[in-house]
Parts: structure tokens; C-alpha cells; sequence
């Protein structure tokens, strides 16, 4: 997993897009070919929990709404929400 990178106050969009760039994780993994790798990025908006003045937050996966660019082992994307960002793997075996 990459470092998580906030962006505060969480409850703020920006009125025009901001480009965010952060380190890629590094796959140490084995390289068989029936391993395919993939990067996700995910964010997390915390939210008010009813009645209880606490925060929650849970983390989704937007990488097919946000284009991710990838160069020179980070990744770069453009958001208008404050939230947490974070670029991880995903492995998946392909089966023939």
C-alpha cells in the first residue's frame, strides 16, 4: 500500500480540480504469469454517525471514476473532495 494522504477539513470540495500525486506501493510478489496486477485507488470521506458525535469512514474504490496516471513509481490523479486517499495492489490469478 501506498502512504495515506490527507486532505483536510474532509467536509470541503475545492472549486477547481487539484492534482494529487503519491508514491506507488512497491509488488514484491512473484512474477508468474498467471498473477495479474492491477493498481486501485481508494478514498474515505468521514462521516457523521447518527446520534453518537463520532466519525466514521469507510474506504471505496474509485478507480474507475478517477483516472489514474502512473509515472516514474507514483501515481497522480485529480479530485474537488477533501478525503483520505490511498493507492493499493490487487492481485488476481488468471485462469485459462
Amino acid at each position: 500500500m501506498s502512504p495515506v494522504v490527507t486532505l483536510q477539513p474532509s467536509n470541503i470540495q475545492f472549486s477547481k480540480p487539484i492534482q494529487i500525486t503519491m508514491p506507488t506501493p512497491i509488488y514484491s510478489g512473484s512474477s508468474s504469469s498467471d498473477l495479474q496486477t492491477s493498481l486501485r485507488l481508494l478514498s474515505s470521506v468521514p462521516k457523521e454517525a447518527k446520534g453518537s458525535g463520532t466519525r466514521s469512514s469507510d474506504w471505496e474504490d474509485i478507480t474507475d471514476s478517477t483516472p489514474l496516471t502512473v509515472m516514474n513509481e507514483c501515481a497522480s490523479f485529480t479530485t474537488r473532495q477533501a478525503a483520505r486517499y490511498i493507492v493499493e495492489f490487487v492481485v488476481s490469478i488468471v485462469c485459462v
